[in-house]
């Protein structure tokens, strides 16, 4: 079976086996599991959650300003 990976970078139309969008929902999880489910790893969550937040609060407050100096324009 075609990684996702090979998928995006195979170039021939011809081949429906390499096209990341006719994947089954099965076939999809699968890749996933493959190459990020590892029982063995350990990370800090409370980490990786505070890192998202922050990227989350600025990003709005980045829509936001645009959003206002947009308005003002109108």
């Amino acid at each position: 079976m075609a990684t996702i990976r090979n998928a995006l970078l195979h170039n021939g139309d011809d081949d429906k086996d390499h096209n990341p969008l006719t994947l089954s929902d099965e076939q999809i999880l699968e890749e996933i599991y493959e190459t990020h489910v590892h029982s063995d790893v350990k990370f800090d969550v409370e980490s990786l959650f505070i890192l998202v937040d922050n990227i989350h609060k600025r990003s709005t407050q980045i829509v936001d300003g645009v959003v206002q100096v947009e308005h003002l324009h109108i």
